[in-house]
């Protein structure tokens, strides 16, 4: 892989300052993914709970009207 080799290349003290500018932008992006992902999950979870929240409730309320008319 070539951001492994860029990491490796920078932590050792012959590195260049191109491989060390790309690590870091790597390690930014990869960061920033993982934090867009985690942020998709948590709504895609929120809205799940709502909307079962929201049905369950409909539920009920049905369920009252059968048991009120029957």
């Amino acid at each position: 892989m070539t951001h492994e080799k860029c990491c490796y290349v920078v932590f050792s003290y012959s590195c260049y300052f191109y491989n060390y500018y790309y690590c870091y932008y790597y390690y930014y992006y990869y960061y920033y993914y993982y934090y867009y992902y985690y942020y998709y999950y948590y709504y895609y979870y929120y809205y799940y709970y709502y909307y079962y929240y929201y049905y369950y409730y409909y539920y009920n309320y049905y369920y009252y009207y059968y048991y009120y008319y029957y």
